[in-house]
């Protein structure tokens, strides 16, 4: 992004009074990074992203822009940097972070990064510039992550900038407007775009819900992103609603076979911002929200910073959704929160490659000295490795328990930057066990697992937990057990530990395994866990949830907290239709709520047509009443090219309709292969579907749904080793006696496996209409249904649900081939 240098300018300024004015770059804006990156952080607490040198022991290519001053002269120059690692050394080594600021090419006396605990304006001397262009560049001394925040150069030669560089004056010397400037107005503003914050914009989107998400990475997926590529963990879609989750399965990525749709997180996060894009969700990438606007207690307004430029923009809502991790939002607006004085920390990601050829590392005296200490990867006679803690890969490199998480961020990941530095020291100029291997890479951006968390209605508890305690608005399945991680005693003084103190900053964590932590799986996270008790007009989703922290172990993966945001986005929809807060989505409207779970918000995935083409198959309809009964024969034919295909389904016009009262009607009929019937499903526009067929290659349950006005129930069937079928007990209608449809009424019937489907599981859903203005009257449409079993040529098990067709002829709009299938029956019209 081009930049330019700004100077404050004012109607009644004399050009001596302008000339006069500092000139402040950001270093984030530089007109080129080149190997530095874009810090954004803990811009909450120093004041501005920053740039890093991030070489990993190599120094990175200068960062470099033009400048345009006031005029020409003498300017004394200042530096915002600070020596990261004198919080330590107390400055008694040499700092690692050094560089240096290059005017036109020649470099100041200076050489930055070298002092200071604290961020502060480093004095780089006085430079004269002989005409008013000038070229400025970053350069990277170590590779050891240098930091600068901004420089600033001033024709005031006694003048000295502000140490904690405020919002408020950077805006001022910038030429900003005071008041941000307003995008929109929308339903639903979702801060943070990490998966739960995705995956609430997509399932509220997609219900028509008008969206906006501001999230202060170029990047989507938070933790699971690209820049700091934590696996989710944590499963989905669990009975009794397994479309809870499908949402996250699309969006996610993890390492191994887990069910998610991607295992890189750079395709995952690509695929969300087209999904994103597609739903129509309004995107503010790149900002950051630091400000509320309230109004009677409620949240008006998001105000947030640009990370590479720093212009603020204003973004107003009826509903927000905090999906920040740490509540930045419900803390900004007053909103109840808790935190824990010990708790867990953050880890940055690390690991090695093999270059095949000799490779060096320089001795870092500044890193944390583990020559006489066992760590992760160390693998020596007197330090053997440790089953399960045998890698530099892993999670276990961890840092911050008992200091604050906010005000400390950037110490704590910090530390675990000298953590991995005097690790790597050890390994290649103490051991020398990997002569050949470079860092591949080592994630800047944290992975956090704990912060503050926002109370709500219900703060859920780990005793809720293990004593299996139920609530009524049951909505977030938890899986993962209670995961709490502390300090390893291996890696630190174990009479220290005993005494229940550790070291200052230990960066190995352990979490120990035990009777206590587990519950059965699936629990039911409550709905009221979700919205403030406090800000009506506030939803929340992640690990800033109302949950205490025992619970939090359980509750903050990834794949939990995804799913929190799918029901968010589904509760939004609710309070856009009827213009109401969320406690009232619980008091109110809890059984539309669980409607939207049982038709979850994913997006359907098609595969390839498996065999045969083209296809053709029939079958017979066949019914028996108290009087009279109607018989014919259906087919269906088609070309498979593509796996999509038109296809007509029909049976003769003089059948007769079943009466009322009538016993079973039946359609029967199978496919060659593996085929299964499917179509995308708009869910959006509301549509309802029933089924048709299912293919199953494995015993399990299935469970079949009937909706209508007055509600849904729910049979559930087995399926025995020889392929028969039978319900569990009991007897479904689709409503109370007679059971009759309505019509242009939608029904829905859906048949599953309990264990949410995979390639062995199917769904059909489409719609009933009615058929011609004048149709059969209300009293003869009738829906009834059986499940029969049978084999075929080919040995592949298939399971049909028998329907009854009212009278002419249906269109069946597409065939295609898919693991989750979906067919629409129309009446021509």
């Amino acid at each position: 992004m081009m930049r330019r240098w700004y100077m404050v300018t004012g109607l009644l300024c004399s050009w001596h009074a302008l000339a006069a004015q500092p000139v402040l770059v950001e270093a984030e804006a530089f007109q080129a990074l080149g190997g530095w990156v874009n810090d954004s952080q803990f811009m909450d607490q120093m004041g501005s992203p920053f740039v890093l040198a991030h070489g990993l022991g190599r120094p990175v290519e200068d960062a470099a822009t033009s400048v345009t001053l006031p005029s020409p002269g003498h300017y004394r120059i200042w530096v915002r940097s600070r020596d990261w690692v004198a919080q330590w050394t107390n400055g008694k080594i040499q700092a690692p972070g050094r560089f240096q600021v290059l005017v036109d090419g020649k470099a100041l006396q200076t050489t930055f990064g070298t002092e200071g605990v604290d961020w502060h304006w480093q004095d780089g001397g006085v430079a004269e510039f002989a005409t008013a262009e000038c070229r400025l560049r970053l350069r990277d001394l170590t590779g050891f992550e240098g930091r600068c925040d901004a420089v600033l150069l001033s024709p005031d030669l006694d003048y000295t900038p502000p140490d904690d560089a405020p919002a408020v004056w950077r805006r001022e010397l910038l030429g900003y407007p005071k008041a941000p400037v307003l995008k929109g107005d929308y339903d639903l503003v979702v801060v943070g775009g990490g998966i739960a914050g995705v995956s609430s914009c997509l399932s509220a989107a997609r219900l028509g819900v008008k969206v906006a998400l501001i999230h202060d990475r170029p990047v989507t997926g938070g933790a699971a992103s690209s820049e700091s590529t934590v696996g989710l963990c944590g499963r989905t879609c669990f009975e009794p609603y397994p479309e809870v989750g499908a949402v996250v399965n699309e969006i996610a990525w993890s390492y191994g076979e887990r069910g998610f749709a991607f295992t890189s997180a750079t395709e995952a996060g690509n695929y969300q911002v087209q999904a994103l894009k597609e739903a129509s969700v309004d995107l503010y990438i790149n900002f950051r929200g630091n400000k509320v606007f309230m109004e009677d207690g409620r949240i008006r307004g998001v105000a947030a910073a640009n990370i590479v430029d720093g212009t603020h923009i204003r973004v107003n809502g009826k509903w927000f959704l905090d999906s920040t991790g740490d509540g930045c939002i419900g803390v900004l607006a007053g909103a109840d929160y808790d935190t824990g004085i010990f708790h867990m920390g953050r880890t940055n990601l690390w690991t090695v490659h093999d270059t095949g050829e000799p490779a060096s590392f320089p001795r870092c005296p500044w890193a944390i000295n583990l020559t006489n200490k066992p760590f992760p990867g160390r693998n020596t006679p007197e330090f053997p490795a440790i089953k399960s803690f045998d890698s530099f890969f892993g999670w276990y490199w961890e840092s911050g328990f008992k200091h604050d998480p906010i005000t400390r961020g950037e110490w704590i990941r910090d530390n675990n930057f000298r953590a991995m530095y005097g690790a790597w020291d050890v390994i290649k100029n103490v051991d020398k066990t990997h002569p050949g291997h470079h860092i591949r890479f080592a994630r800047w951006i944290s992975g956090k697992r704990e912060s503050r968390r926002l109370m709500g209605d219900v703060i859920l508890t780990a005793q809720n937990l293990t004593s299996g305690r139920v609530y009524r608005d049951g909505v977030v399945p938890l899986s993962w057990r209670m995961d709490f991680h502390f300090p390893h005693p291996h890696f630190f003084d174990a009479d220290r530990a005993r005494e229940g103190t550790f070291h200052d900053w230990p960066f190995i964590s352990h979490a120990p395994h035990g009777d206590r932590d587990r519950f059965r799986t699936p629990y039911w996270m409550p709905y009221r866990c979700l919205y403030s008790r406090n800000i009506p007009n506030l939803f929340m989703a992640g690990r800033d949830v109302s949950v205490t922290q025992e619970a939090l172990g359980s509750v903050r993966v990834q794949a939990t907290t995804g799913m929190m945001g799918e029901i968010v986005g589904m509760a939004a929809s609710i309070c856009a239709r009827y213009q109401v807060d969320p406690r009232v989505v619980y008091e109110t409207y809890l059984d539309e709520l669980f409607d939207l779970m049982d038709r979850g918000t994913g997006k359907p995935k098609p595969i390839k047509v498996l065999a045969y083409e083209p296809f053709a198959f029939e079958g017979r309809l066949n019914a028996a009443g108290s009087g009279s009964g109607w018989k014919g024969h259906w087919t269906a034919t088609g070309d498979s090219e593509a796996g999509l295909s038109a296809a007509s389904l029909s049976y003769p016009d003089d059948v007769e309709v079943l009466p009322q009262g009538g016993s079973l009607s039946e359609t029967t009929g199978g496919v060659a292969g593996q085929r299964l019937l499917a179509n995308p499903v708009n869910l959006a526009g509301g549509y309802t579907y029933v089924s048709f067929l299912a293919r199953r290659s494995e015993t399990g349950s299935f469970r079949l749904t009937f909706n209508n006005a007055q509600g849904h129930q729910r049979l559930a069937l087995s399926v025995a080793d020889d392929g028969s079928v039978a319900p569990q007990g009991g007897t479904v209608a689709t409503n109370s006696a007679p059971g009759l449809f309505k019509a242009d009424t939608p029904y829905l019937v859906v048949l599953k496996f309990f264990n949410g489907g995979g390639d062995q599981g199917a769904v059909a859903l489409a719609r009933l209409f009615e058929v011609g203005k004048d149709s059969v009257p209300a009293s003869q449409r009738k829906l009834t249904w059986d499940v029969s079993s049978a084999g075929s040529r080919t040995g592949v098990q298939q399971d049909r649900l028998m329907l009854s067709i009212p009278t002419g002829s249906v269109q069946l709009d597409e065939l295609r081939i898919a693991t989750s299938w979906k067919g629409i029956l129309t009446a021509p019209r």
